[in-house]
This record gives structure tokens, C-alpha cells and sequence, in this order.
């Protein structure tokens, strides 16, 4: 009866909902307790303070007296929190590593609290992705001390900084550090100059990714030639890309940096790679269309795979894909020797590049199963687009293409005398490895002679010289990577028949063209020497990375009798 007469309990559902209490405010960021000087003013003075201070020599002792014994003491700890092979190993690696150097004295004491905020406020609302903020604000710390960031520091301090800045600290640099960059940026300023003034770089540089989207192309492309004549639109162009970086902190895709006083070279499109580009007219320019134009072409295809495979694969998936995206578009990863890269483009010509064209077939084997499936997509796309290429113009009686892989004409269209090369550099790897696989070799008369497989190779690596070891190579060989005679081309026989004396000073501005001229120009100088109006008009395909050559053609007999005794064959 006492159960009975219980008041009911209602359900759960049935009680009134009870409003929580509204949050706490958050507190309020700690900021210095006064008043922040403005950026350019803070900066102004931190680079005044750079230029003027000494030499360190007590600071650098103190430095590597710190370091020294914090390195003890972790060795020792390892000694005593580990046994046998394994504690001394540990209490090695504590202590290796080269020690800091102080380059000039330590400036930190010249600058407040709200100077240190300003700057630090700088680097944390710049457009810098995560990580690259953090690295930062260390490089920011280690100037502070008077120590010299990396060059992938640098690079980071002079987008939030400026280049003034940068430029201070390299002053501060020792001097066979500055002779170094100043002889890579030498070294590496024919290439640039032979890239420059063409819109080349997305169907050069990004052909596999172009052909994956070939509705794309007029985009790119256009975005190119608008950054090249456009500062306002390359600042807007640079903006959608630094929205693209905030939005996707961790992402893997390799986007270039257009070439200033501290950027790191590694981190730079490899035909702008020289810093004196910049003092060129149009060179600056070019390099600007160059590079922003293929960072738009790999954010735009990140984009659309994020789209395509949102919620069907992993988060891990999407950092394989760019990497799909960096080898498509030649930022191939260098592993071990990424480090050296900068040297390597000075010995190659663009070293990432070439890697990539080698790396571009793997992806077909990656272990990932989307990277299979987008490149198996992009490399059919790719070669079917260059069938109907090929299948539509040699429908014309004067146009032709080479299938024998051992040819010259390999992968080419001919259309009198030009050559239309349809694959961006694909082509030389596989008659390289055709004709050191047969010993044999096809000349462009059709004529097929042996060839001894070590010279052919030796040949393939000449020919992938960059323009400075090129003609180091050329002069140490006292010929060119086909035989030829040094200095001997059209622009050296058009001088000498106009009466050029001496005939030296042809020969040297012919090599001078052939290594610095730029080769979209060349191209339609070429074309309209050996083929008039419609050779001129093919080379133009030059000037949007459709690679051009043309030369009449010489049976191999002629060019042996003119190599040997100065005549043709028949005399």
C-alpha cells in the first residue's frame, strides 16, 4: 500500500530542460604592458641593429661552452639510465652534432618586450603553414643570439620580414659562404635566361599532370601570361595560394618560392633557380608566371582529388597523391641528397626534373592503390593524347612520326625539316636506353649504324648537363655532345657569310647563343632559317613548352667526311 501510494517519477524525456551556465570569458591574449610598436618600424631597427653589429669572437666561446657541457649532460644520463652497448650509443649520440657559432654579437638586449611581441605577433598571423611558423620564430630567436639561420630559415624570415633583412644577415656570412652563392647563382643564370620569355612551364615542366586535365590547360597557361604582365594579378594569384597553405597546414604538395635574397634554392622552380635572374629585364617577370602558374596547376589538381575522394580513403592517402602531384609536375623528392640540390642544378639541368621523368612510370607499382589507379588514369590519358596528335597530323602527306625507338626522330613529329618532340623529355630516355639495349642507333636519313653502348650512355649523361657544366664538358671534349665543332651553328655560318672577321669572334657568339640565348627564340630563329614562314610558325609551339628543333638532314657519311678531311662525302 505504501509503494502504492509513491508519488510518480516522470521519465527523463518528460523533464523540463535545465539552461547551463553561460561559459566563462576566455582571457584575454598576454601582450606587453605597453603599447606594441608598428612591423615596419620594429623591423627597420632590428636590420639597422643587424648592420652594425661586430664580429663575434667571446660569443661564440660561450656558446660552444654551453652547448658542450648541456651534450655532457645528457651523455652522462644515458650512461647512467642505460646498460652495455646500448647506453654508450645513446651517450655518442648526444653528443655529436656541430656546435653553434655566433656570427656577430648578440642584439636581443636592444629590444623591449613590445618589440619582441611585434615581431612575434609578425610571424604568427603570417600566411606561413604551422610548422613553418614555428621554424620561425626559432630562426627569429637564433638572430637574436647573433647566429645565422639556415637558408630554409631565411627564406621562412624573409615572407614575414623582408628581403632588407634577409639580405643583413647574409652580409653577416662568412666570406667563402658568399663567394659560393655568388658562383651557383653565376653558374645557374644561363638556364634561367633560356627558360625566360615563353609560357613554357605547364606543358614542359607539367605535361602529365596537363594531359589528366587537359580542360585545365587555358587556365593555366593563361594564369601564367597574366602573372608574367600583371603584378596585381600575381599578388592575387600569390594570395590564393597562401589561402591555400592556411587552409592545408600539413599538406605535402611541394609549392615553389619565387627566387629573392634569402630563398632557400632547394625550395625554388629549377629554371629560376639563380638569384640574378632578378637583375635581367623580363627575367623577373618570367620566373614569377613561371612559378605561380604551376603552383596554381598542382593546388587545382589537389583540389580536385580532395573532392573526388573525400570520406573514400584515408587522410594518409591524400599526402601520396601529392607527391603523385609533385613528380607530375617535376618536384621529384631527392631523398638523401636533397640537401645538395642546389649543386646538382648546377651540374644538371634541372635535376628534379629529370628525376621525375624517370620516377613518373614507378607510380604505376606504388603501393598505394589509389596512386596506381590515378596514374595508370594520367599516363593512358597521356599517351593517348599524343596518338591523336600524332594520328591527326600525319594525316597531311608532308608530315611524319618515328615509332623505331632507336631513331632520332623518335616520338617526334617531322614536318619538313622541324621537329615536334610530343612528350617533354620522356622521349630521350627510352632511345637512350633502345639503343644501348640493341647497340644500335637510327640517323635521321635512316641509316643504322652500331654503337658502343658505353660512349652512348656517356652521350645520354653529356646531354643532361645543365648550359655551365655543358660547355665545361664541350671544352674539356673540344666538341659538342653530338660531335660538332664548338661554335659552329646557323648564327656562326649567317656572320661568316657576311663577312665576319675574325671568324673566332662567330664561333664565340654562336656558343654564347647556343648556351644562354633563349631556346623559345631560338627555336623560331631556326625554323625560319631552314623552312621559312611555316617552319617559323611551327617553332612557335616553343613558346608554350612544345619543344621544337629543326635542321636539314645530313647523311651520316657527309657528316663523318666533313668531321674528318673538311669536305662532303661525294668530293
Amino acid at each position: 500500500a505504501g509503494l502504492a501510494r509513491a508519488p510518480q517519477v516522470p521519465p527523463i524525456e518528460a523533464l523540463p530542460a535545465v539552461k547551463p551556465p553561460p561559459p566563462p570569458p576566455p582571457p584575454p591574449l598576454a601582450g606587453p604592458t605597453v603599447s606594441p610598436p608598428s612591423g615596419p618600424d620594429v623591423v627597420e631597427r632590428l636590420t639597422a641593429a643587424i648592420k652594425v653589429a661586430k664580429p663575434a669572437r667571446k660569443e661564440t666561446e660561450a656558446l660552444y661552452h654551453a652547448e658542450r657541457q648541456r651534450r655532457v649532460a645528457m651523455g652522462a644520463r644515458e650512461l647512467e639510465t642505460k646498460m652495455g652497448q646500448e647506453a654508450f650509443i645513446a651517450a655518442k649520440g648526444a653528443i655529436k652534432g656541430e656546435l653553434p657559432k655566433a656570427r656577430f654579437e648578440p642584439i636581443a638586449g636592444q629590444f623591449n618586450e613590445a618589440d619582441v611581441f611585434t615581431l612575434k605577433e609578425m610571424a604568427r598571423t603570417s600566411q606561413l603553414r604551422f610548422f613553418e611558423k614555428i621554424t620561425a620564430d626559432e630562426a627569429l630567436d637564433k638572430l637574436f643570439l647573433g647566429r645565422i639561420p639556415s637558408k630554409s630559415e631565411l627564406a621562412l624570415l624573409e615572407d614575414i620580414y623582408g628581403e632588407k633583412l634577409v639580405s643583413a644577415l647574409m652580409s653577416k656570412r662568412a666570406l667563402g659562404t658568399k663567394i659560393w652563392d655568388e658562383f651557383l647563382a653565376a653558374a645557374n643564370l644561363p638556364r634561367a635566361v633560356q627558360s625566360a620569355y615563353d609560357l613554357g612551364g605547364i606543358l614542359r615542366q607539367g605535361l602529365v599532370l596537363s594531359e589528366r586535365f587537359p580542360h585545365n590547360i587555358p587556365l593555366w597557361v593563361g594564369a601564367s601570361a597574366r602573372a608574367i604582365f600583371s603584378s596585381k594579378y600575381a599578388a592575387s594569384l600569390q594570395a590564393e595560394i597562401d589561402d591555400f597553405v592556411r587552409l592545408n597546414p600539413t599538406t605535402k604538395l611541394d609549392l615553389t618560392r619565387l627566387t629573392k635574397a634569402g630563398t632557400d634554392l632547394s625550395r625554388a622552380e629549377e629554371a629560376f633557380i639563380s638569384k640574378w635572374a632578378n637583375r635581367i629585364p623580363g627575367l623577373k617577370q618570367s620566373a614569377r608566371g613561371y612559378t605561380l602558374g604551376l603552383n596554381k596547376m598542382r593546388i587545382d589538381g589537389y583540389k580536385y582529388f580532395q573532392r573526388a575522394y573525400a570520406g573514400k580513403i584515408p587522410d594518409a592517402e591524400f599526402d601520396n597523391l601529392a607527391r603523385l602531384i609533385n613528380i607530375f609536375t617535376g618536384r621529384a623528392p631527392l631523398g638523401a641528397l636533397e640537401n645538395s640540390a642546389p649543386l646538382l642544378n648546377t651540374l644538371f639541368y634541372s635535376i628534379r626534373l629529370q628525376v621525375s621523368r624517370v620516377l613518373t612510370p614507378t607510380l604505376l607499382f606504388s603501393r598505394s592503390a589509389v596512386v596506381r589507379k590515378e596514374a595508370a588514369r594520367s599516363l593512358a590519358q597521356l599517351v593517348g593524347g599524343i596518338a591523336t596528335i600524332a594520328g591527326l597530323a600525319t594525316l597531311h602527306p608532308k608530315v611524319s612520326f618515328t615509332l623505331d625507338p632507336r631513331s632520332t626522330d623518335f616520338g617526334k613529329l617531322k614536318i619538313g625539316n622541324t621537329r615536334v618532340d610530343l612528350t617533354a623529355g620522356f622521349v630521350p630516355y627510352i632511345r637512350a636506353a633502345a639503343q644501348i639495349a640493341t647497340g644500335q642507333a637510327k640517323s635521321v636519313s635512316g641509316t643504322i649504324r652500331p654503337v658502343k653502348r658505353g660512349e652512348r650512355l656517356t652521350t645520354f649523361i653529356r646531354g643532361k648537363f645543365s648550359p655551365f657544366a655543358g660547355f665545361v664538358s664541350d671544352v674539356m671534349a673540344e666538341e659538342n655532345v653530338i660531335g660538332e665543332e664548338l661554335g659552329k651553328g646557323p648564327i656562326y655560318e649567317q656572320l661568316v657569310t657576311a663577312g665576319m672577321e675574325p671568324v673566332q669572334a662567330a664561333q664565340a657568339l654562336q656558343a654564347l647563343v647556343d648556351r644562354m640565348g633563349p631556346l623559345s627564340a631560338l627555336d623560331i630563329y631556326e625554323g625560319l632559317l631552314e623552312e621559312g614562314v611555316v617552319g617559323g610558325a611551327v617553332s612557335t609551339l616553343g613558346a608554350i613548352g612544345v619543344n621544337t628543333q629543326t635542321y636539314p638532314v645530313r647523311d651520316f657519311r657527309d657528316i663523318l667526311a666533313e668531321t674528318k678531311f673538311g669536305k662532303k662525302w661525294v668530293d
